[in-house]
């Protein structure tokens, strides 16, 4: 209890939301966001990846995505990095080409 109190605060259970505890959660993406950057900085991308995957089962974001991305880019597995990634792309890609389809049609 005294370990929980000094990782997530002392009033940690004040912010509950839908049955989380906010504080936790966010404490553990801080924690893994860490330990991943302190890894891949020493050059230790396995580890980093280890951490950078436990991240993204967290929370899936494009910047927890890119960390992923960016180990397998470290470890030479660019199918992986390119698989991370490519649900990203392919949204960004979409807007884009509607983005020229309304540009094409305004011409008109």
């Amino acid at each position: 209890n005294k370990v929980n109190s000094f990782l997530f605060g002392s009033n940690s259970n004040k912010n509950l939301q839908n049955g989380h505890d906010l504080n936790k959660e966010n404490s553990i993406e801080i924690f893994l966001k860490y330990r991943t950057e302190l890894y891949f900085t020493n050059s230790d991308y396995e580890t980093a990846l280890f951490f950078a995957e436990r991240l993204l089962s967290e929370k899936d974001s494009l910047s927890n995505r890119l960390l992923v991305a960016k180990c397998y880019k470290e470890l030479s597995s660019f199918n992986k990095a390119y698989h991370v990634l490519q649900k990203e792309l392919r949204q960004k890609q979409t807007e884009y080409q509607r983005y020229l389809t309304k540009k094409i049609k305004d011409r008109k």
